[in-house]
């Protein structure tokens, strides 16, 4: 759901930066206190400052910037280059967790500068951590995406569960800022897996918050809800202030769209106040935003204009624009509703300003859609007209961005798939290689022994044979695996002809709707005959049939050793019935209606002499 927001993604990838490093100690904040008054000015009283900065970062950010800096002053007193490094560490989280984007990059670049000569790859690690969710806010994805492999790839090898946990939490924030949500929903399961065996709630709390999330995203509100309430008594617990406020504000977004505006009301309310007392900006001002919205919803204006009006000021004075574009959009919505035309114009000409300053395709769409409905309703009907125009030409841009989108989310899937089979490939040879080995050095221990020729001969016969019988296991689950992967890849090539025909046909739809629109119909024509001739072209199904082949074996030779009198087109059918595809996805591949399929399978029951209580697919299993 883009009403959440980014900062909702962000806010949850932050939590991995406290006490990333340190381990902080389970010791209370007063024993911490009366540690630091007694120690001596050493490395020990160093670590002391850097436990007190973390248990005060989510509740106190100016006690927490007082510690980071009595850290930084100590380490460099001292001359502790690991300290110096750490404070400068704990001074970027705080101006991250604080949107100050320069300064958090000044002081990760001097932490990472220090680790870095001292050959420190833990501390780099989480330096790097923290350098790639400065990219994430920026839109680095590219960037970021690489960091954190580099860190996926670190903390697997020394089987750090915990710290490969959390970047595999941003690694599927990304993907959910990128509307790959398929693979952001498979990232996030994995981090629940792996924290479940941890004793690291809170952590499991970010998870849940995360998932929660992806879930309104794909408008599963009452479940966005659920996975909210189960983080919430364990944020509380911690005392982590900053993540019940944006909890608060989540639960109310989704109460909101939900049409629940009393829970809405209640819980954003909560979140203004605990985040401005955190003096968290931007999450302020996003829920300042989502309150004015549901007090629009109840047709309060006043109040609507009140809290929006606030938010614009907040996302202006931080530098957000894209929170300012927000809060824009929904002012000149208010005064639309208001019948307040001239003033909504006003504020729809500032967000196309700015959209088009950030190339927010959703924002000029929205912005150009809204005045013209404005323009409509004073009777301006050219400049309505003109922008409606703008409107549909975004629209489209839109549609064809969101299909490039699935497609690529596809091959993305794919390509991860693949290179999953070929590592797990790589290590059935690597374990024959080893397997080949032991063979060899068993069989130079022999010699140097020197036992008989005989005792020789019959142990390397022996364990040559169980040495076979090894290789053909490795071969055999080798097989199998290729076997597997040809299967997936069917299944991709089988959805990819059933996504490219239901594209073809919602081209179609849309071109005889414009055919109907327009006086010159000849090119709609000619783009409806070309659309006919892709969805008919067999040489998709040619390129299927061959892979079809290569899975199942001798499939269409008994299929016409049965049923002669099968058609080709039966025994497509009976191919993807075989698959076990919906009839919605045999439907899209074949190019004919549900119905029809309906029909389809009912002549082949016949054919194949099937009674009614027979199933067919088990039938066609059975071949």
């Amino acid at each position: 759901m883009k009403r959440f927001g980014n900062y909702f993604i962000i806010i949850i990838i932050l939590s991995s930066l406290a006490g990333f490093a340190s381990g902080q100690s389970t010791s209370s904040v007063d024993s911490l206190l009366h540690l630091y008054e007694v120690q001596p000015d050493d490395t020990t009283k160093v670590k002391t400052l850097h436990q007190l900065f973390n248990a005060y970062l989510y509740n106190d950010l100016e006690k927490a910037a007082e510690y980071a800096n009595a850290e930084l002053r100590l380490s460099q007193m001292i001359d502790d280059p690991k300290g110096i490094a750490m404070a400068n560490y704990d001074l970027g989280v705080m101006f991250n967790n604080t949107n100050v984007a320069d300064s958090t990059l000044f002081y990760y670049q001097r932490a990472l500068n220090i680790y870095q000569e001292l050959k420190l790859l833990p501390a780099q690690a989480m330096v790097r951590h923290g350098l790639a969710i400065v990219d994430y806010d920026r839109g680095n994805y590219d960037q970021a995406l690489e960091r954190l492999s580099a860190n996926v790839a670190y903390y697997t090898s020394i089987q750090d569960s915990l710290h490969l946990a959390l970047a595999i939490q941003i690694m599927g924030s990304i993907h959910v800022n990128q509307g790959n949500f398929r693979i952001a929903l498979t990232e996030v399961l994995k981090v629940i897996d792996l924290l479940k065996r941890l004793p690291e709630p809170i952590r499991l709390a970010d998870a849940y918050n995360l998932l929660g999330g992806i879930e309104a995203h794909l408008e599963n509100f009452e479940k966005c809800i659920e996975y909210n309430l189960e983080a919430l008594p364990i944020y509380e617990k911690h005392n982590d202030k900053v993540f019940i406020a944006q909890t608060w504000n989540d639960i109310g977004v989704s109460y909101f769209y939900l049409g629940q505006y009393d829970n809405a009301i209640d819980y954003l309310s909560r979140s203004i106040v605990l985040s401005r007392e955190m003096k968290n900006t931007n999450l302020e001002a996003s829920s300042l935003e989502n309150l004015g919205k549901t007090y629009a919803a109840r047709q309060e204006y006043e109040l609507a204009l009140r809290h929006l009006q606030l938010s614009l000021k907040l996302a202006e004075s931080s530098g957000n624009r894209f929170k300012a574009m927000e809060a824009l959009n929904q002012l000149g919505k208010v005064y639309q509703e208001m019948r307040q035309a001239d003033r909504a114009i006003q504020y729809f000409d500032r967000v196309i300003v700015l959209a088009d300053s950030l190339h927010s395709l959703e924002g000029l769409q929205e912005a150009y859609q809204n005045r013209s409905l404005v323009y409509e309703a004073q009777g301006y009907y050219r400049q309505a007209l003109i922008d409606h125009q703008h409107f549909a030409t975004l629209t489209d841009s839109l549609f064809n961005k969101t299909q490039s989108q699935q497609i690529e989310e596809l091959r993305t899937i794919f390509d991860t798939e693949k290179k999953e089979q070929e590592i797990d490939l790589q290590q059935k040879e690597i374990a024959l290689l080893e397997s080949e080995a032991e063979v060899s050095n068993l069989q130079n221990t022999l010699l140097g022994v020197g036992l008989g020729f005989m005792v020789i001969i019959l142990g390397l016969g022996i364990y040559g044979w169980q040495q076979r019988m090894k290789r053909h296991a490795l071969e055999k689950e080798h097989l199998n695996t290729e076997l597997a992967f040809k299967k997936k890849e069917l299944t991709t090539h089988a959805l990819n002809l059933a996504r490219k025909n239901e594209t073809l046909e919602n081209l179609k739809v849309k071109a005889r709707a414009l055919k109907e629109q327009e006086r010159g119909a000849q090119g709609y024509q000619q783009l409806i005959r070309t659309i006919n001739a892709d969805l008919n072209d067999d040489s998709a199904w040619e390129n299927f049939a061959l892979r079809f082949e290569a899975v199942h074996k001798d499939f269409n030779v008994r299929v016409a050793r049965l049923y002669p009198d099968i058609t080709p087109n039966e025994y497509r059918l009976m191919a993807f019935i075989r698959m076990n595809l919906s009839s919605k996805e045999i439907a899209s591949i074949l190019n004919i209606s549900i119905p029809g399929i309906k029909k389809a399978r009912q002549r082949l029951r016949k054919k194949m002499g099937l009674a009614t209580q027979d199933s067919l697919e088990t039938a066609i299993l059975d071949i």
